[in-house]
């Protein structure tokens, strides 16, 4: 969906239209689940958020100002429902091998969780603020600009920790010998 299509779908979803409420679930419940377990660190709670942030675009809809970043204010929503959640289990989060096991079902869905797990442990390596923009970046699409009105920081902030965190992330691959060296 572009972003006018969002747009007009969030107005949709103002006037009580449940197709539309439909239609944004099937094009944004993906990159909301990734944004949120990158964050809670936890696949049954990013669920919660996925359900939550749902609920709260659709109460929220008629406050949406048509025109703005669709996306933007779907993900600010999303992290605000993470940072709830985190608040409301704020003790240690951790995958327990029985979590894994229950998404690991086919060799398909196994190699999927095998590489959720490896991405998510790089990302926890990295500061909260560092994996805010960098799951922002990689599972929304949203640009840097507008990942800096998501978090309500600067642009050359957002610029300044998304590369610092690239930087922390490659390093994490190759001691972790994730990435292969090409050359002889």
């Amino acid at each position: 969906m572009t972003g006018r299509q969002l747009d007009l779908c969030i107005c949709e979803i103002a006037k009580g239209n449940r197709e539309a409420l439909r239609q944004l679930y099937d094009e944004m419940k993906n990159p909301i689940y990734l944004f949120a377990l990158s964050l809670v660190k936890d696949y049954q709670l990013a669920e919660d958020v996925q359900e939550e942030t749902f609920l709260a675009v659709m109460q929220s809809a008629r406050n949406y100002k048509g025109g703005t970043n669709p996306k933007a204010w779907i993900f600010s929503i999303a992290r605000n429902c993470c940072m709830d959640s985190i608040k409301a289990n704020s003790k240690c989060i951790c995958v327990d091998d029985e979590t894994l096991a229950s998404f690991s079902k086919k060799e398909d869905e196994r190699e999927k969780t095998e590489n959720t797990v490896i991405v998510m442990e790089a990302l926890s390596s990295l500061s909260e603020d560092e994996r805010m923009i960098v799951s922002l970046y990689m599972f929304s699409g949203l640009k840097q600009t507008e990942i800096a009105k998501v978090l309500g920081m600067s642009y050359l902030s957002v610029r300044s920790k998304y590369g610092y965190a690239i930087k922390k992330l490659k390093r994490y691959f190759k001691e972790k010998g994730v990435f292969a060296d090409e050359t002889p």
